[in-house]
């Protein structure tokens, strides 16, 4: 805010500043915007704070900020150096580090002029903005999170598991707050949001003078099986955690890889029954498992949608009904998260068109 330099975040990193600030180029890395990967790509300068350069974000190590000389501040002296060389690093708390660096700024009266570097990331993101297919026959799970933000105004507390729908939820969520933020990013551990959203509902619960805030697990169905015994403690220890499923029946982000990079061959991506697949026929006695019954048999209140005009009403009901609720949203399973950097690659392969029906 100083100095009016433009701002990339990492996903674990999301909130720290906030995403509709006019600096912000919100997440870079594999399914970061086209606009955050093009700036670290021609940065002569690169910041890093509090950052650890892990794969999902660098990519071909040797093709990221190639032309930036990398300044890497971090608390953890295990992370300086160990995957991208910095020419000036510092291990130190990252909080009196930037206060020292402003006090100089300041000092020195530094009025940087970003002018010509700003115009030339505007027009990228003009031309390159983060988009999804506009449809009225399903609810699209990109739009379905972004109803949920306009619901809560942005001020939730959002835990996520892992795959589509945590990648879908960084970038459609628009965090603006710090702590604000729960997701696995190292580990990659799926079955991570439904437990960590019930240890922000017990610190944000409004008793004995904590502060009240809404905590939202925004979940996949896979990961959701993963820890869904949570329901009971949920139930038993009173807690108000809203869980909204996007439920596409598979295991999304691999059958995302398996779409790009393996001809679409399936191994155990479908979760449901083998007979019968509800994206082909439509009929509800083929979603499996009811995660709406199983949620009533713990004792929390739940319904599906499935129809795009009944979404916002649902999120409404869900927000407004006090204690637990879970919302199965049915989407389908053929949208791919884009922007998409495969694995390995660098800027220049990345990929921002196509979904599960087509051939690659």
């Amino acid at each position: 805010q100083l100095t009016g330099t433009p701002v990339p975040q990492t996903l674990m990193g999301l909130g720290n500043f906030p995403a509709s600030a006019p600096a912000s180029l919100a997440m870079l890395g594999m399914h970061g915007t086209v606009t955050a990967n093009y700036a670290i790509d021609r940065a002569d300068l690169l910041l890093s704070f509090g950052v650890r350069f892990d794969d999902r974000v660098t990519g071909k190590l040797e093709a990221f900020a190639q032309h930036a000389t990398i300044v890497h501040i971090d608390v953890d002296p295990a992370e300086i150096g160990k995957n991208k060389h910095a020419h000036i690093s510092l291990c130190a708390d990252i909080r009196a580090s930037l206060a020292g660096l402003n006090d100089v700024l300041r000092k020195q009266n530094f009025q940087p002029n970003y002018g010509d570097w700003m115009d030339e990331l505007a027009k990228d993101k003009a031309a390159h903005p983060m988009r999804y297919p506009e449809r009225d026959d399903c609810i699209v799970p990109q739009w379905a999170i972004q109803v949920l933000h306009e619901e809560t105004k942005g001020e939730a507390i959002v835990s996520t598991g892992v795959g589509q729908h945590q990648m879908w939820a960084a970038q459609w969520y628009g965090l603006d707050y710090p702590r604000s933020w729960l997701t696995s990013g190292g580990l990659g551990s799926m079955g991570f949001g439904l437990p960590s959203a019930l240890g922000a509902a017990v610190a944000f619960d409004g008793k004995d003078g904590r502060p009240k805030r809404i905590v939202v697990d925004i979940d996949g169905d896979g990961s959701f099986l993963m820890n869904c015994q949570e329901l009971a403690t949920i139930c038993v220890e009173e807690l108000d955690v809203k869980m909204m499923i996007l439920n596409n029946q598979h295991l999304g982000m691999v059958v995302q890889w398996e779409d790009r990079f393996y001809k679409a061959n399936r191994a155990h991506t479908y979760l449901g029954r083998r007979e019968s697949e509800w994206h082909e026929t439509q009929e509800i006695k083929d979603i499996y498992p009811d995660f709406v019954k199983m949620a009533e048999s713990c004792g929390v209140k739940g319904e599906r949608v499935i129809r795009k005009e009944d979404l916002r009403p649902a999120i409404r009901r869900m927000l407004d009904t006090e204690g637990p609720y879970l919302l199965d949203v049915m989407v389908p399973h053929i949208e791919h998260v884009l922007p998409m950097i495969p694995g390995g690659g660098s800027f220049k392969d990345i990929i921002t068109e196509g979904d599960g029906t087509d051939t690659y």
